[in-house]
């Protein structure tokens, strides 16, 4: 049996560290619990910690049966345990040492001290801070992106040309939480834009401004539409030739459907993370949200539609997210098992 271990909602401290979660680590526990057990047929429990936007997102993605952290120290429950996956920024050790005691730990959390400790330690792109003492196995790189259903159909319609990139489309999404509205900053930065630009703007379940953006957008000529949790969401991105983007799993989702990703930040770890994807030509560093300036996204998007390098970062882009993130994890933890029983 395996256990997923992830937090949402919370407190929020400062732009370099927060213990918040979004909802992000949430959904990435989730469509991997899903594939353990739609694919390979291991039985998996949630424990999330309660409140409501916890509550609310495990309604809607259909886990009725969940538990909270009180469970962690339930021995005759965990001695079922064999795999336990949490995703928490800055967990605490003593998580890894409970752990410890019944099963293998695997740490999908880029921040804090969890990939030094646990069995296996995974990342999307690469742990920039790991230590030489680092007790885990370390697994990084873009394929190991967790992406879900829908996201792989959309990218079969674009492969096979079913689905048409409008040039003059654009898609806004930082996640389901955005609790610093950078969607807000991102409008902001598209001001100035002609009319015959169509900016598509997709906000998350638990969205908390939206009389703020009804009114920013009132500020741009072109058509706008705010769309609320679709789920039709990798088909709106698809048609898209932009997206602008919050440096979060969103972002990683708009590389691997091939569209040319403006990455912004609100804290020094995405600030890094969107400067890796520029280094690595997948994507284009956009600059602290809190600073956009008005125009400047569309100043940046006309720039690079003269860039001949922009053709070469949409495939680069789209080999290096290929829709088999879950699938790696999964075996690797697989293959762990089995090394370590042997």
């Amino acid at each position: 049996m395996w256990l997923f271990h992830f937090r949402s909602g919370g407190e929020f401290k400062t732009k370099s560290k927060s213990n918040a979660e979004g909802i992000g680590h949430a959904i990435r526990c989730l469509r991997i619990r899903k594939t353990i057990e739609n694919k390979f047929g291991i039985k998996s429990y949630v424990v999330v910690n309660s409140n409501k936007v916890s509550h609310a997102l495990l309604k809607a993605r259909g886990v009725d049966t969940y538990f909270d952290e009180n469970i962690l120290h339930d021995d005759l429950f965990m001695q079922k345990v064999d795999v336990i996956v949490t995703d928490i920024n800055y967990l605490d050790s003593h998580y890894f040492d409970l752990y410890s005691k019944y099963s293998i730990s695997v740490c999908l959390a880029p921040r804090g001290v969890g990939k030094y400790l646990a069995d296996i330690a995974f990342k999307d792109i690469f742990f920039s801070d790991i230590k030489d003492t680092c007790n885990s196995n370390i697994y990084s790189g873009l394929k190991y992106v967790v992406t879900g259903d829908r996201f792989s159909k959309a990218r079969k319609k674009i492969i096979a040309r079913e689905l048409k990139r409008e040039p003059r489309n654009i898609v806004i999404s930082m996640g389901g939480l955005d609790q610093f509205n950078m969607t807000s900053s991102a409008v902001t930065g598209l001001i100035g834009l002609p009319e015959e630009w169509n900016v598509k703007i997709i906000i998350g379940p638990v969205y908390q401004y939206v009389e703020q953006l009804t009114e920013k957008v009132k500020g741009l000529n072109c058509s706008v539409e705010i769309i609320r949790d679709p789920y039709y969401l990798y088909d709106v991105m698809a048609s898209s030739n932009f997206g602008i983007f919050g440096s979060g799993i969103v972002s990683y989702e708009g590389i691997g459907l091939g569209l040319i990703c403006l990455n912004l930040s609100h804290s020094d770890f995405h600030r890094d993370r969107a400067e890796e994807l520029e280094g690595l030509n997948v994507g284009i560093y956009a600059g602290d949200a809190s600073r956009v300036k008005e125009g400047g996204l569309y100043k940046l998007i006309l720039k690079s539609l003269n860039d001949e390098k922009i053709e070469i970062m949409r495939k680069k882009g789209m080999n290096l997210v290929d829709g088999n993130g879950s699938d790696r994890i999964i075996r690797a933890i697989i293959n762990f098992q089995s090394d370590k029983k042997n």
